[in-house]
């Protein structure tokens, strides 16, 4: 006879909290991070692959896509730990602003902080709203955005 094993530090909506705040590992990019990306989404933009049409532009190097920004970021919340298994699906992402370029040898990591937090009656499901701030090595904030998760209850 099978059994599903979880996880003894399982997480489900109850254990989150409105004002809960996620600070995250750094993680740095290089240009081949650029170029790896591109050719798994097809955006071969000269701007985040080639380094010579980069320096004729406002950046004088070639920048991140904005895409792999806002990948990077939810990743490095996923790999935190903090929403353990709890996570259903996502529902939505908002407000995304790249606010500063991300160029290479830059070290991301995030700040996030839950701002909503509400279940469903009579479901076993929950939703949080989590808003991001992606924050360089400098302290300088280069992408925001907010993030809706469907989450699971314990009590549904």
């Amino acid at each position: 006879m099978s059994r599903l094993f979880r996880d003894p530090e399982a997480k489900f909506f109850e254990d989150f909290a409105l004002g809960d705040v996620i600070e995250t590992r750094g993680r740095t990019l290089e240009a081949a991070d650029f170029h790896t990306f591109a050719g798994l989404v097809g955006n071969y933009y000269p701007l985040h692959i080639d380094e010579e049409f980069g320096r004729e532009t406002r950046f004088g190097t070639r920048v991140g896509h904005g895409s792999l920004t806002l990948s990077l970021a939810i990743g490095l919340v996923g790999m935190s730990g903090y929403l353990g298994d709890a996570v259903v699906a996502q529902l939505e992402i908002q407000d995304v602003r790249a606010t500063a370029p991300v160029r290479p040898g830059d070290t991301l990591h995030v700040v996030g902080t839950v701002t909503e937090c509400e279940a469903s009656a009579g479901s076993d499901h929950g939703w949080l709203a989590i808003h991001y701030s992606t924050v360089n090595q400098g302290g300088e904030e280069v992408m925001t955005f907010e993030q809706k998760i469907l989450v699971r209850r314990r009590d549904g």
